[in-house]
């Protein structure tokens, strides 16, 4: 990617003259190069996943309890299990 970003800038009529466009190509192949970033990145993608588990697991908790209720309240016993043949 940082090849393709050096092509662009060597393909517009300024080229890389401004010192400011250097740095901005120089920090953006920092950020890339750095394992620590790298690292704390993939914490976060797993930190994600791991919250969209613990809502499913909190909506699917909900749905039982529901699901339970209704069987009480039909005058069934929620602890039955029904076995199909």
């Amino acid at each position: 990617m940082l090849w393709r970003l050096r092509k662009e800038n060597q393909k517009s009529p300024g080229g890389m003259n401004s010192v400011r466009e250097h740095r901005r190509l120089f920090d953006w192949s920092d950020r890339t190069m750095n394992t620590d970033g790298i690292y704390k990145r993939e914490v976060q993608e797993m930190q994600k996943m791991v919250h969209g588990l613990q809502m499913r697991v909190k909506d699917l908790a909900y749905t039982i309890h529901n699901l339970e209720h209704k069987v009480k309240v039909l005058g069934g016993d929620p602890n039955q299990y029904e076995m199909e043949f």
